[in-house]
């Protein structure tokens, strides 16, 4: 038994067309679909919380054992790797930023990172082998090769692997396909 596609294809539009206009402003859905065949799903709402204009970024290192246990290129329902290393953040910290073993950024525990380099007037988002999260909104910006960053314009953008010194010397934002393309900054720890 193979996976059809067109069927998950389905079920997103009938989930659009059964939620559509009756999921509060304040609340998000998540679509959580089984790894085993038949295909099976669940929809979960959940409260969509409030963050500040500029997200402030605390950078964790990540424990290098830890992350080995599951494929990080999606997204998967167990956050306890995640929830350990959010009870590292300061309070003032609206997310982290973790950092791998070769001093590569990664991504946040919600949003993916992208940086905008002045000089070279050109966004970079980490690549997947460094074990980012291949997110929706990620996806979509490299597919089209150009994010439209605020106050700046349409910048065309690369996957490359992005070391922790380079956040210091370039703009940093930060998207997900809930809440778009956000500025932000670091935090001193």
């Amino acid at each position: 038994m193979s996976l059809d596609f067109s069927e998950i294809q389905n079920i997103y539009d009938d989930i659009e067309t059964t939620y559509k206009n009756r999921t509060p402003a304040d609340e998000g859905l998540r679509l959580i679909f089984s790894r085993t065949l038949p295909l099976s799903y669940r929809v979960e709402n959940y409260k969509i919380a409030k963050l500040n204009p500029i997200i402030q970024l605390q950078i964790i290192k990540m424990p290098s054992a830890n992350h080995t246990h599951f494929d990080s290129a999606y997204k998967w329902e167990d956050r306890s790797y995640w929830n350990q290393l959010l009870n590292q953040k300061k309070i003032e910290a609206d997310d982290i930023l973790v950092v791998n073993d070769h001093n590569h950024i990664i991504e946040t525990s919600r949003f993916n990172i992208f940086l905008y380099d002045e000089k070279k007037d050109l966004v970079s988002t980490p690549t997947l082998d460094s074990g980012c999260l291949n997110g929706v909104y990620r996806r979509f910006v490299l597919d089209h090769g150009y994010l439209d960053l605020p106050g700046i314009g349409n910048k065309k953008i690369v996957e490359k692997k992005i070391l922790q010194e380079e956040l210091a010397i370039n703009r940093i934002f930060v998207g997900n396909s809930v809440r778009g393309l956000l500025p932000a900054c670091l935090i001193s720890t």
